[in-house]
């Protein structure tokens, strides 16, 4: 996952990879939650990465496309980024968008932290 490239590099900036993780999970639960989604309830802040992030792919799969669009919104994702996605194909759009969407909370993440020291 190249996710694991940009949580390393917060990593070598001093943050700490336990903090960064469960900032990660709950920013992710917040922003699914203010767009009215529910993730699995037994993925707390102790879960594995590789677990939430199948699960958050599973859950976009399902979801209609309004409410894809609102959650792409409230995390802030670019359209532009999301257009380069073959929706055609269900298992490609899955994870293609949850990378999107854990680079993109995980930068929110690190720059909380870094701005909250």
């Amino acid at each position: 996952m190249s996710l694991d490239l940009e949580i390393n590099k917060a990593v070598q900036q001093g943050i700490n990879k336990d903090l960064l993780l469960t900032n990660f999970i709950i920013q992710l639960k917040k922003d699914l939650a203010m767009s009215r989604i529910e993730l699995e309830n037994n993925l707390n802040e102790q879960a594995n990465l590789n677990d939430v992030f199948d699960a958050v792919r599973v859950l976009i799969n399902k979801l209609s496309f309004s409410q894809l669009q609102e959650l792409l919104y409230r995390i802030d994702i670019p359209e532009i980024s999301t257009k380069q996605t073959n929706f055609e194909i269900e298992q490609i759009k899955g994870e293609h968008l949850t990378q999107l969407i854990f680079k993109r909370i995980l930068q929110k993440v690190v720059l909380k932290i870094k701005f909250s020291k």
